[in-house]
């Protein structure tokens, strides 16, 4: 066989060989290009978030809540949970809520309750776990109320208030994006927690 068809050969050989390889690298391209894009987009709508004018804030906020993009909502939830601004966090606490499919709510004993109440609380906690988990059913994100599993709930300025039969909470947005607060069931508190992240 000739040097010339030997070669020929080989490259055809190699061809769907490094085909994929130039394809794949055009894909590569694109990506990076797709993620520098999404990212400029981010850190516009971040300048945005802090301008000086309140109103411009939350209108950006907003818009940037009803953004099919997941990254830019958590975004937007994230920046308004530790803005300065109560306005902003008030409605990101809405967002973050309202966003969840499950709402976990962590139980433990109040320290501050009567020893009887202690009592009742560690009976309870031991049979039925500390742990509560709700699945969000409807959701009225105009005006922060929800059910789950029955319950019903209501995103109010900083607050989560939950109400089911024998049972209620209020529940404090805190610094760390957790909520925090008391949950009574039959008169008997308990230390509520929900991780919204």
């Amino acid at each position: 066989m000739s040097l010339i068809k030997s070669v020929a050969l080989s490259a055809c050989l190699l061809w769907p060989v490094l085909v994929p390889v130039a394809v794949a690298q055009d894909s590569v391209a694109e990506i990076l290009e797709k993620a520098r894009a999404e990212a400029r987009i981010h850190n516009e709508y971040k300048l945005a978030l802090n301008d000086p004018d309140p109103g411009v804030r939350l209108a950006v906020f907003n818009q940037m809540l009803q953004q099919d993009d997941p990254g830019l909502h958590k975004l937007a939830i994230e920046t308004g949970l530790t803005s300065a601004d109560s306005m902003m966090r008030s409605t990101a606490l809405k967002g973050a809520v309202l966003s969840l499919t499950q709402l976990h709510i962590k139980l433990a004993v109040d320290p501050k309750s009567s020893p009887r109440q202690q009592t009742e609380a560690k009976k309870y906690l031991e049979q039925y776990g500390s742990a509560i988990a709700l699945t969000m059913q409807k959701k009225d994100e105009k005006e922060g109320v929800f059910t789950a599993s029955s319950w019903s709930g209501q995103v109010n300025n900083l607050q989560l208030l939950l109400l089911y039969s024998n049972i209620n909470a209020v529940l404090t947005l805190q610094d760390d994006n957790s909520l925090k607060g008391t949950l009574n069931r039959s008169n008997i508190p308990y230390i509520a927690s929900i991780d919204l992240f």
